[in-house]
């Protein structure tokens, strides 16, 4: 080690507080960079794990191909391992409830197919022969047909055509009447496990998967390959050369799939992927970081600098070249990354560790409700070495700034020490106001302020950056909460879930509620029906508002004429048991509103429509708390088939529009007039209510429909052919919701009772909202936990900064001394200082928050009913800490100031 570096080594030695202080802030920023890089990687491994367990991890895919195309395919070189799927065909599954979906598609796969498919089992085993099937459990769920392990299917397999043309596989939709099966085979298998829906089998697949083994038959079978490639980049030139060879053939079948998810997770894609996303997000990160960082770092080198000047300017004038002097300031960048660096690692390590073992859980729950899978810290050394790199080129950035000031100054100018202060009269003249308020000292201490503009800026700018950063985080979590709770106000129910009376199988909703009553998790359970219908209210009887937004929007809904205005309404008829106990709740009139000879309505008319100065606009439809008017509503019986899709046009006439699609082919419309398609019903009055909704009432104040409500008995009042027995809600209260959908799931699967079509209506609403709460957690956590951090690095700073410039300034506090300034005059100009400091941060940062904070709101407005705010008690907590930080910083580096000599401090050279 050369004289200079040992003389620099000494150095640091002697001022160990800023030595200390600075590798703290190297250790913060290196921490966060390990932390970032660790995260980005963790999430990307996160996500290539989670496809994988759903989809398999197979590159690529070749459907339809002969035995010995697939043994040519997999023999290529290119191929690092593959699979064959058989496409054994399809069978009729009798009895389906899915009418777009009538077939069991039989698949024959080898014993390594799991290794490149997941096939997942809910109970049995795989099977070992080619007698013996794996079917789906959606089977059930969707197709209302129930197997057990154990049971002997006699199918009729065969391949699906229109015509002379074949139809492919599960990728082509089920065309109806159109198609057929042909060239079939029974085949006697028997059930021996019951799998998971699996990943190939889309919404819109005409069958339902099942697997056998052992490839039962050669002869009129097309094969599928599912193959990893040794160089993934290459996969879609790889599956031209084949398609291009073999379509020539005539195969009508053969298509091919590239798993593009796993290869985009695994940053394998040539495409735009979520890892860029990731990276970018990581990246802003770090430049955030490397901006706080280099504001801390870059101030302690330039006040090492600051504080070296004499020594650089002795060391100049005995002959020290310009090159050792930078290099003396980078060996001391050097040397406090060897000791930072290490331990920065680790920390940011186990930082990330620990705050994912506690989130981890939370944030797969609200990714997926299908995986088991946890977000785990993924190590990597690639990761690793970028946060290294990055935190090293911070540190040295840092120290070459003031390095170059350094080399560049004379060594003359340097051992005066003349370019630290300049004094021009107009800078450094104080008011006559903080001479009265704080008297001689704050005079003085406003003046070293001036005079000291460089020393003293970093730290105002580093307090303001915290302000900024705190501030923006906590506003961005207000808007999220102020968001969801929108949602959550009038939300009554737990679980909710419909069924057909088909599905109901003749029971009753009555029976229904009876027996579900008793199963686990649920406190309360009611059933509801609704019915949409539309309101002739008189213009007077509708505010202004609202009349405003339906003449520019559906100036049909109002006839001039008559003044009579068209309002959609949705009436929900509630379980009477239910809606007596929310009356007598709500203390109203039982007899009143449970008459079924003259129904009076619960109206809820409260609507949130697009505004024209915000993005939504809370208001009402009604100008009164009752209306008088004529309820219709569409008839089935009068409009027969016309009926499902059925809509009323116009005011003046309240004729219906419907039409009947047939399968998307063709549309035949028809119009009918009020008589030919409507039926009215007599309400006797109503009244409008602010209260909660009662259980199974939906929220209605998105789709600016009239919430009515009624008991449901008064559904034996409704005219002929508008009774909505077509489907009936069920809401259900329960404190343990997972519980109790599991309970719903389990008995609708396994009922001979009920159909189990219904399990797949079942919603957890509970459980999305806490999945909504979740991420919101999350993002406090990370919002404030990065926060915290770039905080720390910013009271780091501040500290820094402080204490450095007070042990600058001895000989001066001496000097001041020693003509007879007391202690409280030195306590005078010190706290004037530190106000100094405090209110010229916050008067930086709070101004910039608010901009940023109002640039928030404005590009969450559009997708967002927010409105303005300011977090006031996070303005508050800045405004605290920020005068705590500085107090503290100043108390703690004047201890040492107060006990020194006055005759020492003016003998020493500050060398």
């Amino acid at each position: 080690m050369n004289i200079i570096n040992r003389f620099t080594m000494q150095t640091l030695k002697q001022n160990k507080i800023r030595t200390l202080v600075t590798i703290i802030g190297i250790i913060l920023s290196t921490a966060m960079f390990t932390g970032v890089t660790s995260l980005v990687y963790s999430f990307q491994q996160y996500l290539v794990d989670l496809e994988t367990e759903t989809a398999g991890v197979w590159e690529g895919r070749m459907n339809g191909i002969t035995k010995e195309q697939a043994e040519i395919l997999c023999a290529d070189k290119e191929i690092a391992g593959s699979t064959i799927m058989q496409n054994v065909g399809y069978a009729k599954l009798k009895e389906s409830l899915n009418k777009d979906k009538p077939y069991l598609c039989v698949e024959s796969i080898q014993k390594d197919f799991v290794k490149f498919s997941p096939v997942t089992l809910v109970t049995g085993r795989m099977p070992k022969n080619s007698n013996e099937l794996v079917i789906s459990e959606h089977i059930a769920d969707n197709g209302g047909v129930s197997y057990q392990v154990g049971d002997v299917l006699n199918l009729e397999v065969g391949k699906r055509m229109a015509g002379e043309a074949a139809l492919g596989g599960q990728s082509v939709e089920y065309s109806g009447d159109t198609e057929e099966l042909s060239d079939t085979t029974q085949i006697t298998y028997k059930v021996v496990g019951i799998c998971e829906r699996t990943y190939m089998e889309g919404f819109s697949a005409p069958g339902y998967t099942v697997f056998t083994t052992g490839m039962p038959q050669e002869e009129n079978v097309s094969y599928d390959v599912f193959f990893q490639m040794k160089d993934p980049l290459k996969i879609n030139s790889f599956l031209k050369k084949y398609t291009d060879k073999w379509s020539k053939t005539g195969q009508e079948e053969l298509t091919t799939d590239v798993h593009n998810d796993l290869l985009r997770f695994q940053g394998k894609s040539s495409e735009a992927s979520y890892v860029s996303v990731l990276r970018g997000m990581g990246s802003i990160l770090i430049l955030i970081i490397m901006i706080a960082s280099v504001s801390l770092i870059y101030n302690a080198f330039s006040i090492s600098v600051g504080e070296r000047t004499k020594q650089f300017g002795l060391l100049k004038s005995i002959g020290a070249t310009k090159k050792q002097i930078r290099k003396s300031v980078l060996f001391e960048a050097g040397t406090l990354c060897v000791i930072g660096i290490p331990v920065d690692v680790l920390g940011g390590l186990l930082g990330i560790g620990i705050t994912l073992h506690f989130v981890g859980k939370l944030l797969a729950d609200m990714l997926t409700e299908r995986s088991s899978l946890q977000l785990e810290l993924s190590v990597s050394w690639t990761a690793i070495a970028i946060a290294v790199v990055v935190a090293v080129i911070t540190v040295f950035v840092s120290a070459l700034i003031p390095a170059r000031r350094a080399v560049k100054m004379p060594a003359m100018q340097a051992l005066r020490q003349s370019n630290e202060i300049k004094i021009r009269k107009k800078n450094v003249r104080s008011s006559k106001l903080i001479y009265r308020l704080f008297g001689f000292e704050g005079m003085l201490a406003n003046k070293n302020f001036k005079r000291n503009r460089r020393k003293h800026r970093m730290t105002v700018i580093s307090l303001a950056v915290s302000v900024v950063l705190f501030l923006s985080a906590s506003c961005f979590s207000n808007y999220m909460t102020k968001s969801i709770a929108l949602f959550e106000d009038d939300e009554v129910s737990d679980i909710t879930f419909n069924a057909t009376a088909e599905e109901l199988n003749g029971n009753t909703p009555d029976a229904t509620k009876k027996v579900l009553a008793k199963k686990k998790g649920i406190d309360t359970i009611g059933y509801s029906t609704r019915l949409n219908g539309v309101l002739l209210l008189d213009k007077n009887q509708v505010s202004e508002s609202y009349f405003k937004k339906l003449k520019e929007n559906m100036p049909e809904c109002y006839d001039k004429a008559t003044g009579n205005v068209m309002i959609d309404t949705c009436v929900t008829f509630v379980e009477d048991d239910i809606y007596k106990n929310y009356l007598e709740k709500e203390h109203l009139d039982t007899a009143r509103f449970l008459n079924t000879d003259k129904l009076c309505p619960l109206v809820w008319d409260t609507v949130i429509m697009p505004g024209e100065t915000a993005n939504f606009e809370t208001g009402k439809i009604l100008t009164d708390d009752h209306f008088d008017g004529e309820l219709y509503f569409i008839n089935d019986k009068k409009l027969g088939e016309y009926a499902e899709n059925g809509m009323v046009t116009d005011a003046a006439t309240m004729q219906v529009d419907s039409f009947i699609d047939d399968e998307g082919d063709t549309t035949e419309t028809k119009t009918f007039s009020r008589e030919e398609g409507l039926s009215e019903l007599k309400l006797a009055g109503s009244q409008t209510y602010k209260g909660e909704l009662p259980l199974g009432v939906s929220d209605m104040r998105y789709t600016t429909l009239l919430n009515l409500v009624l008991p449901y008995s008064a559904t034996e009042k409704l005219p002929e052919g508008v009774r909505s027995d077509k489907l009936t809600d069920f809401a259900v209260k329960a404190s343990d919701h997972n519980t109790a959908a599991d309970e719903l799931t389990e008995f609708f699967q396994h009922s001979s009772q009920y159909k189990a079509t219904i399990t797949s209506s079942i919603f957890d609403i509970r459980a999305s909202m806490d999945a909504t709460h979740t991420a919101i957690l999350i993002t406090n956590i990370f919002s404030y936990g990065f926060i915290t951090l770039i905080t720390l690095i910013v009271v780091a700073n501040v500290f820094n900064t402080i204490s450095t410039n007070v042990q600058l300034r001895r000989k001066e506090f001496a000097m001041l001394k020693s003509v007879g300034m007391t202690k409280k005059g030195f306590n005078r100009m010190m706290n004037y200082e530190c106000l100094l400091y405090g209110v010229k941060g916050l008067l930086l940062g709070l101004p910039v928050s608010l901009v940023v904070c109002f640039l928030m709101y404005k590009s969450l407005q559009d997708a967002w009913n927010v409105s303005f705010l300011v977090p006031w008690m996070s303005v508050l907590i800045v405004i605290v800490s920020v005068f705590v930080i500085v107090f503290a910083s100043m108390l703690y580096s004047m201890q040492k100031i107060k006990k020194e000599n006055p005759i020492e401090a003016l003998r020493d050279d500050n060398l």
